[in-house]
């Protein structure tokens, strides 16, 4: 199922491709104890393999950017606004919303938005965005976002 992985003591670490304009980019998936924590940033879309990879983890952490009239109507060159809207870019919020919608199962407990852009988003646009798609989703997991400069609250899955 997974491209490639290793075990550290008694966690398994499995790591799929990421669509991102860099160098082999990764996403992780830590595994202990049959619960998986599954991180996802630094993409551009969800490919259906990494799709297969990230069904129905128990936690995400997951990208959602930009918003995309933000992104449209902000100060970044229209090269780097193509770059970012791309599929190697980074996932907007409604890109991250409807990813969850179809990511999130009955293991779900808590995703985690993360890598807000500073520039082209904000933590009520991101939250607002994915809760509005997610209240049509069959399983609703506690959503919350990553602060910018400071450790997110410890999370238990």
């Amino acid at each position: 199922m997974f491209e490639y992985g290793m075990t550290i003591g008694e966690l398994k670490f499995d790591f799929f491709r990421l669509s991102h304009d860099s160098v082999q980019p990764v996403g992780i998936i830590v595994e202990h104890e049959g619960r998986r924590l599954a991180i996802a940033t630094d993409t551009g879309c969800v490919t259906p393999s990494m799709a297969k990879s990230l069904q129905d983890c128990d936690g995400y952490i997951l990208e959602a950017n930009h918003d995309l009239d933000m992104l449209k109507k902000g100060p970044y060159s229209y090269a780097l606004k193509r770059r970012v809207m791309s599929d190697h870019g980074h996932l907007s919020n409604a890109q991250a919303a409807l990813a969850l919608s179809q990511l999130a199962g009955p293991h779900t407990k808590h995703v985690i938005l993360a890598h807000l852009s500073e520039t082209n988003n904000t933590p009520e646009l991101a939250m607002g965005q994915v809760m509005a798609v997610m209240q049509g989703a069959a399983f609703h997991p506690m959503i919350t976002v990553a602060p910018r400069h400071v450790p997110h609250k410890l999370v238990e899955l």
